[in-house]
């Protein structure tokens, strides 16, 4: 399955964007939206991660259980979890259902419904398309 995270931009709350989860043949099979860190020049624990290409991969995560992992040449540990503001974040992106306020932030909600069904979806995912592939872009040039 190919994963594809597109920014809207920087807020004050953090970056907020969408996630297409497509078949090989481009058929959306889940959508989301997420929540990042701001851009802090790909600083660990702080950043949201750049922009390209990577693999993502299942793996135990000691805090979260089961989650999928980004494969990152820069940093450890970045993966997707449950998450529903910027402020929850370590440079990991979290996934909700919609768009909302929680104790004034800006933020993503029913992030847990998210990740379960994102987590669902890659496991159950039997179009031969392994390993999973992700994405990440601005929507617009220059946005950061």
């Amino acid at each position: 399955m190919h994963i594809v995270l597109k920014r809207y931009g920087p807020s004050p709350f953090g970056v907020f964007g969408t996630v297409d989860m497509m078949h090989k043949d481009g058929f959306v099979e889940e959508s989301f939206f997420s929540v990042e860190c701001p851009w802090e020049n790909n600083a660990p624990f702080l950043s949201c991660i750049p922009e390209g290409d990577y693999t993502l991969y299942p793996a135990e995560s000691p805090s979260k259980g089961l989650q999928y992992h980004i494969g990152t040449a820069t940093r450890t540990n970045c993966m997707f979890h449950v998450a529903n503001k910027a402020s929850e974040l370590e440079g990991c992106i979290g996934l909700g259902v919609d768009l909302g306020i929680l104790d004034s932030e800006w933020s993503v909600t029913n992030s847990r419904k998210a990740i379960d069904l994102f987590n669902k979806t890659l496991d159950e995912d039997g179009d031969g398309s392994l390993p999973h592939t992700l994405n990440i872009s601005w929507m617009g040039k220059g946005i950061r």
